[in-house]
């Protein structure tokens, strides 16, 4: 089996390959020198991922390229300090406000020496001495457990990185003493300074900032191990210094402008959170003034405007927007099958998919439709995608589904949006993204019906054995027939009448008896053979031509049902009498169908009288059982 993005790429996918060749030629600011062995950084390194809250991975780039955590270790130091010793206790040594300074500056308190937040230099290294453990070492095993609770895979320390940060870190070990001074370090300051450097040259890449954000918006679990990192009640606070100080003095301009809790590194790396639904991972090592990557600014802020990404944006809906799911031998259209079609859709039907959506549809919520549609790729052609429960389709939702649309329609495979006719603004803007190119159109059908027919269609009448000539015309010059009491002479019953599934096990003299019974009738396209409210005491059974059964409740016309040659309608007049139609049915071609009384039937006796209604009951008993469990399923999938 190909792997699902070999066949046709996610939308997503394609949206971050565009990103990152847009912005890789963006070569302002400089790779970090103050530690040496940063310097050695490739500046034109550049990667881009992203995972979502179930477990979905899209990256681009370098996105496997090792470089070290630097800062971005220092909201999850934190939450190590949160769990060992309690909110009470961590606030005595370490504050939550802003500082406005840059992240080496020496903000303490200037009474009580306390650093003003985890994210600047000074608030980390307090941090970094609240770890609980025997040594050093020892302290360090735990944070890189912890650490990995976040990902799929151990972790390591770059010591080359580690040793040029010990060699040349005056200004970090400078703020220590003055922490130790203080007070708001107990054991020597050496120890908790030797942890800080050790925690900041720990080796991650992009994608790995991308799952750990994402374990922070999965609410502390990670995505893809399922493993819990962090307790729900201290994501809220990682999240909240994230916010507020997480990219130094800029970190206002970042929550007005982009609006993503995130953490970002003079490595390079920047980690952004979106609760709830996403976590991103950017590296590129050419920083600006403020220690920010700037092509991660720059990734950041056009991932937020084009998906409507920012925490405060209210439109935001969380999955699940699927409501149900179903494939084509579940869920028919209202067109009745001979048997031979019935039997090939029960074992092809699979390349029919039929997705029931709700919701509002931006980033995350569309992502989880096209993920599931892309996961089916392999065993399905045609897709028909029910809207009429969606609220609304925002732009980043109207670009992901139209690529969708285009990636599908590149190898031959179908997509339809249905019950669109009141989602203007969607229809208008997919059209209009698409363009004249457009293999097809997505919103060809109204309903689901309709699609599902047509897609039947499609799947029947590339198989040989699955002809879609449903219609078949039945041979002979009827105009010459004799006929006996309106019925159809001896030995000339009509193919198609043969096979009606209400005769199965019948002999040819009960059939042809049944016939004698019959009077022929032929109606015009259009034509109207029964009303809603007709007295329901005849059988229709079709020669050739078809009917449509349709329900009026109010001014709308719901088409139940599409009968063709072969097929019987009102067949409920053998065990109900005197009742009125509860639907109505019209001719869609020219019809000839012969009727039969069923008060015409109950009066007649003989022998081959009564096996023939034996024979009726039998069977109409065993087709309203097999009607019966299929509209059970569907009408769970519809409940």
């Amino acid at each position: 089996m190909n792997d699902r993005t070999t066949i046709v790429p996610s939308p997503i996918l394609h949206y971050l390959e565009e990103l990152h060749e847009q912005i890789l030629p963006l070569e302002a600011g400089n790779v970090a020198s103050y530690i040496p062995e940063l310097a050695r950084a490739n500046p034109q390194w550049f990667g881009i991922a992203i995972v979502t809250v179930d477990g979905h991975v899209y990256q681009v780039g370098d996105s496997r390229q090792p470089f070290t955590i630097q800062s971005v270790s220092k909201p999850f130091v934190y939450g190590i300090a949160l769990e060992d010793w309690g909110l009470d206790e961590v606030m005595k040594r370490v504050g939550v406000e802003p500082s406005g300074d840059a992240f080496n500056s020496i903000s303490l308190d200037p009474v009580t020496g306390r650093p003003l937040n985890p994210m600047i230099n000074a608030g980390a290294i307090a941090t970094a001495g609240m770890v609980k453990g025997r040594d050093v070492e020892h302290r360090l095993s735990r944070v890189l457990e912890k650490f990995s609770r976040y990902l799929d895979h151990p972790l390591t320390v770059d010591e080359n990185v580690y040793r040029s940060e010990a060699s040349t870190g005056h200004r970090n070990r400078a703020i220590s003493y003055m922490l130790r001074n203080f007070g708001m370090l107990e054991d020597p300051p050496e120890e908790a300074l030797d942890l800080y450097f050790r925690q900041c040259s720990i080796l991650v890449n992009c994608r790995d900032l991308a799952l750990m954000a994402a374990t922070l918006a999965n609410n502390g679990v990670n995505p893809i191990t399922g493993v819990r990192a962090l307790k729900n009640e201290n994501v809220e606070r990682l999240l909240s210094i994230m916010s507020t100080c997480g990219t130094y003095d800029f970190a206002g301009n970042w929550i007005y402008d982009i609006g993503l809790p995130a953490k970002s590194g003079v490595g390079g790396g920047i980690m952004a959170v979106l609760p709830g639904q996403v976590g991103i991972g950017i590296f590129s090592p050419r920083l600006d003034a403020n220690g920010n990557s700037m092509r991660g600014l720059e990734a950041c802020r056009r991932l937020s405007k084009d998906f409507r990404l920012h925490i405060f944006n209210t439109a935001k809906t969380r999955p699940p927007v699927i409501r149900s799911q179903s494939s084509g031998v579940q869920m028919r259209s209202p067109r009745v099958r001979n048997s031979q079609a019935t039997a090939l859709l029960d074992a092809e039907g699979a390349a029919i998919q039929l997705f029931e959506l709700t919701g509002d549809f931006a980033l995350v919520t569309t992502e989880v439709v096209i993920s599931t549609v892309l996961d089916q790729v392999d065993i399905a052609d045609y897709f028909v995608l029910d809207v009429r429960r969606v609220s609304t389709i925002d732009a980043a939702g109207v670009r992901l589904f139209a690529q969708l649309c285009d990636d599908l329609g590149k190898v031959g495979k179908f997509i339809f949006f249905t019950n669109a006719d009141d989602k203007f603004a969607f229809t208008r803007d997919l059209r209009q993204r698409l363009g004249d190119n457009a293999r097809h159109d997505p919103f060809s059908f109204t309903d689901s019906g309709h699609a599902l027919e047509w897609c039947e269609n499609q799947l029947l009448g590339r198989s040989r054995s699955g002809s879609t000539r449903d219609r078949r015309e039945p041979g002979g010059n009827r105009a010459h027939e004799p006929e006996r009491r309106g019925g159809i002479s001896a030995g000339i019953l009509p193919t198609s009448l043969k096979e009606q599934p209400l005769l199965r096990g019948m002999s040819p003299a009960e059939m042809q008896y049944l016939f004698t019974l019959t009077s022929p009738r032929e109606f015009k396209a259009g034509e109207t053979i029964l009303r809603q409210g007709d007295p329901g005491d005849e059988i229709y059974f079709i020669e050739r031509g078809e009917v449509i059964v349709s329900l009026l409740t109010g001014r709308t016309r719901r088409r139940l049902a599409v009968l063709s040659s072969g097929m019987v309608f009102g067949e409920l007049a053998l065990v109900e009498k005197n009742v009125q139609r509860t639907a109505g049915v019209y001719a869609d071609t020219a019809v000839r169908c012969h009727v039969l009384s069923s008060n015409l039937l109950d009066a007649q006796s003989g022998e081959l009288a009564g096996a023939v209604r034996h024979a009726l009951l039998l069977n109409l008993n065993q087709l309203l059982i097999q009607h019966l469990r299929r509209d059970h399923f569907q009408i769970r999938m519809l409940m």
